[in-house]
């Protein structure tokens, strides 16, 4: 009964709420990660905040999933590895860009893990900590500074963190505490922001022409 419910639920989603999103799409921590992403300043934001930041090199090759760079993950790797999603979410903005995110147990922690896509590609991954005492929070920090840097005792949180091959470590706890991977000189990533420029002039153009209609009619 309980699958049939949810199905129902999804389907209304999809079918009356404008197909905004796809798995459980009643869940309010979600749907508010969708107001986060929808517009795409999110990703544009995070290369022009590396540029308010200082940058801490690392001797160590920064690698998120089977040893592989951010740079280097296509969705049917994260996919096999992790499974299904817990959730899925396709912006209808931007439908060439895909977010799933699944949670897991890391040691005693709780934490969401978040992939996204362009297209097949995976441009920027995080983790994320709900729910962090502050003596839990120190230790996390602590852990990434001793594993990227050597040396426990950098600020990291007023900073990225940045191997040899441009890829980055982003410590961030503006909402919560996440730590983000992401690499803003791949192609992908340029590809991504680009093509949401793209989106954002054809939607202003659609726009703008939608009210000169409405202009010359009323």
């Amino acid at each position: 009964m309980k699958a049939i419910s949810t199905s129902i639920n999804n389907f209304i989603s999809r079918v009356i709420l404008g197909k905004r999103l796809y798995y459980f799409s009643r869940d309010y921590y979600y749907e508010e990660l969708l107001d986060k992403y929808s517009d795409g300043l999110f990703y544009k934001n995070l290369k022009d905040r590396l540029a308010l930041l200082a940058g801490r090199k690392s001797t160590v090759e920064i690698r998120v999933l089977d040893g592989k760079t951010p740079n280097n993950i296509i969705r049917k790797e994260v996919v096999k590895k992790y499974g299904r999603p817990n959730y899925k979410i396709k912006n209808e903005a931007f439908p060439d860009i895909t977010i799933l995110f699944y949670k897991r147990q890391i040691g005693e922690y709780k934490v969401k893990l978040e992939f996204h896509f362009y297209k097949k590609d995976l441009v920027f991954f995080s983790y994320n900590f709900p729910y962090l005492s502050p003596e839990s929070y120190e230790e996390v920090v602590q852990i990434i500074r001793d594993k990227y840097l050597g040396d426990g005792s950098q600020d990291i949180m007023d900073s990225y963190i940045i191997d040899r091959n441009g890829n980055i470590v982003l410590p961030d706890n503006i909402f919560g505490f996440s730590v983000y991977y992401f690499c803003p000189d791949n192609q992908n990533f340029s590809n991504m922001l680009r093509y949401i420029d793209s989106f954002k002039e054809k939607n202003d153009l659609k726009g703008e022409i939608n009210r000169k209609v409405l202009y010359n009619r009323l």
